[in-house]
């Protein structure tokens, strides 16, 4: 029985003439080392806010996209529910969620920070500092052992989703009129 063909050789044999690694092999996999970057990843088919923040150089199938900036700001807004809601908006309605194809995800408005305002810049680094608590949080998360943990864990994210929310609403100037719009009251 002839021996199986080594993935990791230089000797892959790719549908171009020449040596290939095995991620190589498709004309448009230039972009393979942006996985091994810190980077946003989420599914392209929701059910809910589902965007993670990377730094273990993740590679992903094509269920899972990425965007190759590290932004836990913007992290922070995708996942909150007023970005839900613009997801919700812009994106394609499939079933009981959405297909977050870039096209029409990339139309999403993203609230930049002016880096002169001290206020705006007060407010990006409140969002990195929950987004960064938040990550470390769904980490404690999993490696929970008690139903005691997990609950008292699982409200300390709950509480953080809110101030994350209430913060995403006071970048983008929404009043208790609009915020109700956005949670659907």
């Amino acid at each position: 029985m002839p021996k199986p063909k080594d993935w990791e050789s230089d000797e892959w044999k790719g549908r171009k003439p020449g040596a290939y690694k095995w991620y190589e092999v498709q004309d448009a996999i230039d972009y393979y080392s942006e996985f091994e970057k810190p980077k946003l990843m989420y599914l392209v088919f929701q059910v809910k806010p589902a965007f993670t923040f990377d730094e273990a150089g993740t590679y992903a199938n094509n269920a899972v996209w990425i965007t190759p900036k590290p932004d836990k700001m913007l992290l922070g807004i995708l996942n909150s529910k007023l970005g839900w809601f613009m997801i919700s908006n812009y994106c394609t309605q499939i079933q009981n969620g959405y297909q977050l194809i870039f096209n029409y995800l990339g139309k999403i408005p993203i609230r930049t920070i002016d880096q002169v305002d001290p206020v705006d810049v007060a407010r990006h680094d409140r969002m990195v500092s929950l987004v960064d608590q938040m990550l470390s949080l769904h980490k404690q998360l999993q490696e929970a052992r008690t139903p005691y943990e997990q609950t008292a864990l699982q409200r300390q994210i709950e509480a953080t989703d809110e101030q994350i929310d209430t913060l995403v609403y006071e970048l983008y100037g929404l009043n208790e009129e609009e915020i109700k719009i956005v949670e659907g009251k």
